[in-house]
């Protein structure tokens, strides 16, 4: 996968000295995906309230252009006869022996047929609560955010909605005498589209921020030539891990469990060790993660990806 983004975002933390914010994100976002092209642009703007120093609600409004593209490398075409030989093994439309095409394009047929452009619009509510003690890498406490997303509210042509919960806890086990703790941290995300949306708003799953051991969107329900990933209605991620300090404050070594559940009904789940290398007085509380997960339970046509690396974190 390859992508090329472009935003400007506008903050405004306290909107006329009260507890009360407003985003503005104005993107436009290209991905070359696995045999077509994806370009997303439009404007987001949230307005949202703090009811106190835990609880949090808001509103947005979404107007969007997204454009499908395929068949714009050689890779993405096959002969004719090689199509049907596939289709007539896959169940699928062959094509008709007739004045027939020279190629065929490979994408699967859900992605051909949303070649084009589509506009979306959508209003999404969301409340959440954060009793952690930290915003970056905490060690106690809980937080959650729950959130609908109507889509095709303000017009459009897609008409959906999209129901979205995640929830993450933070215990410590263990304070050592330098002060350094071991921290057990969990966490819960439930996705669940109501309604029949297109492939490029369904659920995906697998990669470092989801289901480690995978690759990115490498699990779930597949489609064309090539079985290439046309996402999911619902998806269920459960994660657990413990990070303890090894050296100083600047090494980590961690144990993690991830299982996901898409609309297959096949359960993943992968068990994995990792590390995380911290450089306080350069980079302050940004860690570096390299994790190794070896899935134990998969399905033949998941992708793997044992070894995941990032910088940086999110909050």
């Amino acid at each position: 996968r390859r992508e090329t983004r472009g935003r400007f975002n506008f903050h405004n933390p306290y909107v006329d000295d009260k507890p009360i914010y407003f985003d503005l994100n104005l993107f436009l976002i290209r991905t070359y995906r696995e045999s077509w092209d994806e370009s997303r642009r439009g404007v987001k703007a949230k307005f949202g309230r703090r009811f106190s120093s835990l609880w949090n609600c808001d509103i947005s409004f979404r107007v969007e252009m997204v454009e499908i593209d395929y068949g714009r490398r050689d890779k993405d075409y096959i002969g004719v006869n090689s199509y049907n030989n596939w289709a007539r093994k896959n169940d699928e439309p062959m094509i008709p022996v007739k004045d027939p095409p020279q190629q065929v394009s490979v994408a699967p047929s859900e992605i051909r047929a949303l070649e084009g452009y589509t506009t979306l619009t959508s209003i999404k509510v969301g409340v959440g609560k954060n009793t952690t003690d930290r915003r970056i890498r905490p060690t106690e406490g809980n937080k959650f955010s729950t959130s609908w997303e109507q889509y095709g509210a303000m017009a459009g042509e897609e008409y959906f909605g999209a129901f979205n919960f995640s929830g993450s806890s933070y215990k410590t086990l263990h304070e050592d005498i330098m002060e350094r703790r071991t921290i057990w941290s969990t966490r819960f995300r439930y996705s669940q589209i109501v309604g029949d949306a297109p492939e490029f708003e369904m659920f995906y799953a697998g990669g470092l921020s989801s289901l480690r051991g995978f690759a990115y969107r490498g699990i779930g329900e597949r489609g064309g030539y090539y079985d290439d990933p046309i996402g999911s209605d619902y998806m269920v991620i459960i994660g657990t891990e413990i990070l303890k300090p090894v050296f100083e404050e600047t090494f980590y070594g961690k144990i993690f469990c991830d299982a996901a559940l898409p609309d297959d009904d096949e359960i993943r789940m992968t068990l994995g060790i990792g590390v995380e290398i911290m450089i306080p007085k350069l980079f302050q509380e940004v860690p570096m993660q390299l994790n190794i997960g070896f899935p134990v339970m998969s399905q033949d046509y998941d992708d793997e990806e044992p070894f995941s690396f990032s910088f940086g974190t999110q909050f």
